[in-house]
């Protein structure tokens, strides 16, 4: 029914679909990117004669940009080569205890982008065709053709269409989700408090709209909140990295310089359980956060948070 949903009728009764299972028997071992990652591939992959790149290109909190090379990295790469790839996010750190390269929309000199870059470089990929869609999941643009050339061309338009240059950063950033399923969990919705901090004060407020109503997210995202500072995260993670567990930290780091509002219909208790506040109204929510910034000299409101980055002018 997945399969029928994602790729439509036509194509499901054709082409042949295979769901890649990163910790596969026959996975294909090719060696190590210069960052030391190992590059293990999908067989099915491996053994193509022609591999041709499908996917969106979008502002990514790890990569800089989603697509493109990551149809290869994370997409068909085994379950180690996934971690070590993304675990690069934690080597040589700055005070928000990330390194300063992995920002969205940012790919040179962010080592996760770069590493993706060689795994994909060890398939050889034939060809990309990429799409760029905008809030209503609507196609603004295709690019196609050299994984470098085409990509990249994507990346400039996903700036243009979506990097929203503003003037300076505000007591207050009211940042919504954008709806569902944009905002269906506490977890899925990080993208766009991750957006919104880029452009909050120092000890400024955050409002994230976000419903959640399937819940904060999976046991290992909450776990991370049990007591653990920016530190004690990025030393567990070190050890053993988790998605779940980074983006609790991005979330942790967020928070030691900025409060966060959370207007959602969780319980109270788990929105302070991940350190936030909760709201139940609009109304309530802006009475918190001129309660806690005082006197609100500067507003940012991004209804589209997950989707649009600010860009703070000169």
């Amino acid at each position: 029914e997945e399969h029928r949903l994602v790729v439509g009728e036509e194509v499901f009764s054709r082409v042949k679909i295979e769901n890649h299972d990163c910790q596969a028997g026959d996975l294909v071992h090719l060696g190590y990117t210069s960052r030391g990652t190992e590059i293990t591939i999908n067989r099915t992959v491996y053994d193509s004669e022609r591999v041709i790149l499908t996917g969106g290109i979008s502002y990514h909190l790890l990569a800089g940009f989603g697509g493109g090379r990551k149809s290869i990295a994370p997409g068909v790469c085994g379950y180690d080569s996934i971690q070590q790839n993304h675990g690069l996010a934690l080597k040589d750190v700055d005070s928000s205890g990330i390194n300063p390269g992995v920002v969205p929309g940012v790919l040179k000199g962010n080592p996760v982008s770069e590493d993706m870059f060689e795994i994909a470089e060890a398939v050889k990929p034939d060809f990309l065709i990429n799409v760029v869609v905008n809030e209503k999941k609507e196609v603004i643009a295709v690019v196609a053709g050299d994984i470098y050339e085409a990509f990249e061309a994507g990346c400039k338009i996903v700036e243009k269409a979506f990097g929203i240059q503003v003037h300076g950063q505000s007591d207050v950033v009211i940042s919504s989700c954008g709806g569902y399923p944009k905002d269906i969990q506490l977890y899925q919705s990080i993208k766009g408090l991750d957006n919104a901090a880029y452009v909050v004060k120092e000890r400024g407020v955050i409002i994230l709209a976000s419903e959640c109503s399937d819940g904060a997210g999976s046991d290992d995202f909450l776990s991370w909140f049990k007591g653990a500072g920016v530190e004690e995260m990025r030393a567990a993670l070190n050890k053993n990295f988790t998605m779940p567990g980074f983006v609790a930290l991005r979330v942790a780091g967020i928070m030691a310089r900025a409060r966060v509002i959370l207007l959602s219909t969780l319980p109270e208790e788990v929105v302070k359980g991940v350190g936030m506040i909760p709201a139940g109204t609009p109304e309530e929510a802006w009475a918190k956060a001129r309660h806690i910034a005082g006197e609100v000299k500067n507003i940012t409101y991004m209804p589209h948070g997950s989707l649009t980055f600010p860009i703070i002018k000169p």
